[in-house]
């Protein structure tokens, strides 16, 4: 029997974590479930908090010709009108997520689900990929969590481990 190796804790180990932060080496861990949890709201809190890039500025245009001005400041350099076209720019970003069953056929319930694809990280205020698989078959249970900075955590155990 493993024990967990958190300071001071003597629960058995049942996960394995490993976290590979961007520019530092890949570290493993057995933890219990609880030091799990622990270690994963952990590894999300010791990342920069994400900022979004600054707003595109506003193109502006000659009102009468369409020549790009560099200055909003009348006139304009080749027709010598005042008027001025003001656009802002505004970005849209997509995101997605997957989830998949597999189930023996003619009975109830599923054996393996897959979830993968984007998810939203409050602890950093930014998108993440997650790819979650749980298998009863296999009795197993995966979560690789991959954040905007490339750091990466993986944490794998057995689903009865998991659970409770």
């Amino acid at each position: 029997m493993t024990m967990c190796e958190v300071n001071e804790c003597r629960n058995e180990a049942t996960h394995t974590v490993r976290i590979a932060p961007t520019g530092y080496s890949e570290e493993m861990w057995e933890v219990c479930r609880a030091d799990d949890r622990a270690l994963k709201r952990t590894f999300t809190q010791g990342v920069t908090q994400w900022v979004p890039p600054p707003d595109m500025a506003p193109i502006v245009r000659c009102g009468e010709c369409g020549q790009a001005l560099t200055d909003a400041s009348p006139p304009c350099p080749v027709c010598g009108s005042l008027d001025k076209s003001i656009a802002d720019g505004d970005t849209v970003t997509a995101h997605e997520r997957v989830c998949v069953r597999s189930k023996y056929p003619g009975k109830g319930g599923w054996i393996i689900e897959v979830k993968a694809g984007d998810e939203f990280t409050r602890d950093l205020n930014a998108w993440s990929r997650r790819e979650l698989t749980i298998d009863r078959a296999q009795d197993r249970y995966r979560e690789v969590v991959e954040l905007y900075d490339g750091s990466r955590l993986e944490s794998t155990a057995k689903l009865r481990d998991h659970r409770g």
